[in-house]
């Protein structure tokens, strides 16, 4: 059962691709356990971490925040991500602090895939769709 730390199961993710020289991003539900993805440390350094389980169950929110972020190094349109309330994201200030999506704002520096920067551009809620899974990744 989401504990309210969830992704929609429309989103996206990047997995270590064979050789683990490289990420490639990929809808999060082609996970399977055993799977190499694209994960922060403590420090928001990027580590590989293992998918040990996967949970898709019933969205019990009857909303999701979405999150439209523009990448700081600019080759790339924005990106939205639609999140539980409660999902957190790494920000950009001190080490290890991270932020609940309903209370990211536009403005927010937060740390994304590749290790780069992105800054939110958008923060809105929106109505979860009828039959919409939220999925939790357990590392």
């Amino acid at each position: 059962m989401c504990q309210g730390m969830c992704v929609s199961s429309a989103s996206t993710v990047s997995a270590l691709q064979p050789g683990g020289k490289s990420y490639k991003e990929m809808p999060i539900t082609s996970l399977k356990v055993g799977d190499l993805v694209e994960s922060r440390d403590v420090e928001h350094k990027v580590v590989p971490a293992t998918v040990a389980s996967i949970l898709h169950t019933p969205s019990r929110n009857k909303e999701f925040i979405a999150v439209s972020m523009q990448n700081k190094w600019g080759n790339q349109p924005s990106k939205t991500l639609l999140a539980t309330p409660h999902h957190t994201f790494p920000t950009c200030n001190d080490v290890g602090e991270t932020k609940a999506a309903q209370h990211l704002k536009a403005g927010d520096c937060l740390h994304v895939a590749g290790g780069k920067k992105a800054t939110v551009e958008h923060v809105a809620r929106v109505p979860a769709k009828a039959g919409e899974e939220t999925c939790v990744y357990i590392f």
